[in-house]
C-alpha cells in the first residue's frame, strides 16, 4: 500500500482551514423587534440552533483533521521502523 503523506497534509489541512471558517463565520442576528413576536422567536432558535451546529461540525472537522495527520505520523513511523528490522534481517548480497 503506497500512501501520500503530503497529500494527506494537505488534505488535513483543507479540513482545519474548513473548521476555522465555521467558527469564525458567524450568521447576522435576527433584527430586534417585540420578543412576544412568534416568528422572531422562532428565527432567533434557528440561528442558535445553525450556531451550534456548526460549532460541532467545526471541533469534528477539526478533531478528523488532526487524527488525519497523526495517523500518517505513524504510517511512516511504521513504514521506517519496518524497513530499519528489514535491513537488519536481510543479509547484503555481494556476490552472484
Amino acid at each position: 500500500m503506497r500512501v501520500d503523506g503530503a497529500g494527506l497534509h494537505a488534505v488535513a489541512a483543507r479540513w482545519d482551514a474548513a473548521a476555522g471558517d465555521l467558527l469564525s463565520e458567524t450568521a447576522a442576528p435576527p433584527t430586534p423587534g417585540s420578543s412576544c413576536q412568534p416568528s422572531l422567536s422562532a428565527v432567533s432558535a434557528a440561528h442558535g440552533a445553525i450556531a451550534s451546529f456548526r460549532a460541532e461540525l467545526a471541533i469534528r472537522i477539526g478533531t478528523r483533521a488532526t487524527s488525519l495527520a497523526e495517523a500518517d505520523r505513524r504510517y511512516a513511523s511504521n513504514e521506517g521502523a519496518s524497513a530499519a528490522e528489514f535491513a537488519a534481517v536481510a543479509a547484503p548480497v555481494t556476490t552472484v
